[in-house]
């Protein structure tokens, strides 16, 4: 389960996300296999509508069950770069976490999307980078839609 909020300014966004795992704890062939919860703050700074870096704060496994046996609570970082090269493909060149408890993810691929700039889209599905709890990378929101001319609805006006 995972909760995100964002602010949005002119050249970046204040991202905010809470995710617990609400499955049961998992054993199979003697081992235990217990999800772990995160908080993850992040900065996404667009240079261009084009280009995305973004830098966060995380802090994961400090609720739940085992949440000692998975190494404890971790506190660390992330950073990530994303460009789009052309329509309507977006590389992503790095998304890298790390806490203090040697737990990692780094990944980079290529996205394929139509029809708007990087930073709009990412906007219009509010995304998390890639997080230690797994699942999906985000919650998809209500796309934002254009202001209406008021020409279009009374052209009496506008003349």
């Amino acid at each position: 389960m995972r909760g995100v909020g964002g602010y949005y300014f002119k050249q970046f966004d204040a991202l905010l996300s809470y995710s617990q795992p609400v499955s049961s704890v998992n054993r199979s062939h003697g081992q235990k296999t217990v999800g772990i919860n995160e908080l993850h703050g992040v900065l996404r700074f667009y240079p261009t509508n084009e280009i995305e870096v973004n830098g966060g704060f995380l802090v994961n496994s400090f609720a739940g069950p085992g949440r000692n046996e998975n190494g404890g609570t971790g506190v660390g970082g992330s950073f990530g770069v994303s460009f789009k090269l052309f329509d309507p493909i977006v590389l992503q060149l790095i998304q890298a976490k790390i806490d203090n408890r040697d737990r990692y993810q780094v990944t980079s691929g290529i996205q394929i999307i139509w029809g708007s700039p990087l930073q709009e889209f990412l906007r219009e599905h509010i995304t998390m980078p890639n997080s230690f709890a797994g699942g999906d990378n985000g919650s998809k929101t209500t796309k934002k839609s254009a202001p209406i001319d008021p020409c279009v609805l009374d052209p009496q006006s506008c003349s």
